[in-house]
């Protein structure tokens, strides 16, 4: 409890559980308990023992202009001012946010939007066909507007047979029905999916031969002022 590391990896032992980084040291943590939060060197806006991370920190309210904290190892922070775009509330241990009514409305305007658009859409679905011929020209003009095969296996295809979609195992870098433009489309992104899978095989490759701790840059834990340092000393 009495020295201050740095970079420290190691939780704090239970007699001193908060981890205070000092005022002059970058990176130098010592374990003090919580009534020293701010005190022995240590870093003097940092006052409020957090339980949760086992550290000592700054008063942090959401949304907070000014905050305040209470004496040290107090685990006591109140806001005198908050940011633009926030209100006061419980006399300062929270800052509401202004937006949360605003999206609130317009969540309840979208809700009665979609609700006509429903009963709009039920009641046209329920309405008698009046015009059945009307409806088939319709759908197969629809029918008509896609991409259809013309020649399949080197027989020419007529009448409904011409009609049929492609088989889904028609190649599209190869095949054209669409203009070379589709070919060309599907080759370029053939060879970026190649590209990415060259590039991760190579990547496993290096990692296994190298050291697996690549794998993990990045991804290791970090929500502290202590457990940064430790990863960025790690990485390095």
């Amino acid at each position: 409890c009495e020295k201050d590391l740095f970079a420290r990896e190691t939780e704090c032992p239970a007699s001193c559980p908060y981890a205070a980084e000092m005022q002059k040291e970058f990176c130098h943590f010592r374990c003090v308990p919580g009534n020293e939060c701010g005190l022995l060197g240590t870093v003097t806006e940092a006052t409020v023992p957090d339980h949760h991370h086992h550290e000592c920190r700054r008063c942090e309210v959401e949304g907070c202009k000014t905050c305040v904290p209470g004496a040290p190892g107090e685990e006591v922070e109140l806001c005198m001012e908050c940011m633009p775009g926030y209100f006061m509330k419980d006399g300062g241990k929270e800052c509401g946010s202004i937006g949360d009514y605003v999206f609130g409305t317009i969540l309840a305007a979208l809700v009665i939007i979609t609700l006509v658009f429903l009963c709009w859409y039920m009641d046209l679905a329920c309405r008698p066909i009046v015009n059945e011929h009307g409806l088939m020209e319709a759908l197969q003009s629809r029918k008509r507007t896609g991409v259809r095969p013309t020649r399949y296996q080197g027989t020419v295809m007529e009448g409904d047979a011409a009609s049929d979609n492609y088989p889904l195992s028609t190649n599209l870098m190869s095949k054209n029905i669409a203009g070379p433009g589709a070919m060309c489309l599907f080759r370029y992104e053939c060879a970026l999916i190649m590209w990415a899978f060259i590039l991760i095989l190579v990547w496993l490759i290096m990692g296994f031969a190298v050291s697996t701790d690549l794998f993990l840059v990045g991804i290791r834990k970090a929500e502290t002022p202590q457990e940064f340092c430790a990863v960025i000393a790690w990485g390095r």
